[in-house]
């Protein structure tokens, strides 16, 4: 069954742009929609695309600037493993790494030692200086820190 994108038009200042990040969910027009699929097309600006919360999966859709209030609940990206990963946001809670963080190049670097660390479950990467990566055990939930980049395993 071939399925169509729906495109809904959004106030400019909530849609994400080609180089813009995704939210994972997010309100438009008063209806709440999911992120499901990152990729290109050529029916939005946007490269996110979304199904309602409250039909899953019915019709896709993108969103195009337009007269609709829109809020983005959290953003991320949705990487090659099909991993969300979230931006500007770090993990709460205790460390399994307390004395501090280990250095990485790169978030993904974080996230394999992560998969390579016993008990791991999530991970936050300081992208800032010396790229500090954090180990948690405990999903605790994530609060909006700058220059943070986090993700689950």
């Amino acid at each position: 069954m071939c399925q169509q994108v729906l495109v809904l038009l959004a106030v400019a200042a909530g849609y994400a742009g080609a180089d813009e990040l995704c939210c994972m969910e997010k309100s438009v027009g008063g209806l709440n929609y999911t992120l499901v699929e990152v990729k290109d097309n050529t029916f939005c600006s946007s490269d996110c695309i979304y199904e309602r919360a409250d039909m899953p999966g019915g019709n896709r859709t993108c969103f195009e600037a337009g007269p609709l209030t829109v809020v983005c609940y959290e953003e991320a990206d949705i990487d090659a493993t099909g991993l969300p990963i979230y931006h500007n946001f770090k993990y709460k809670g205790t460390r399994m790494n307390p004395a501090g963080g280990m250095e990485t190049d790169t978030y993904p670097a974080c996230r394999h030692v992560c998969e390579l660390t016993e008990g791991c479950k999530v991970w936050s990467w300081y992208k800032v200086g010396y790229n500090y990566c954090y180990l948690y055990a405990l999903d605790e939930g994530l609060e909006r820190w700058k220059h943070f980049v986090s993700g689950v395993v």
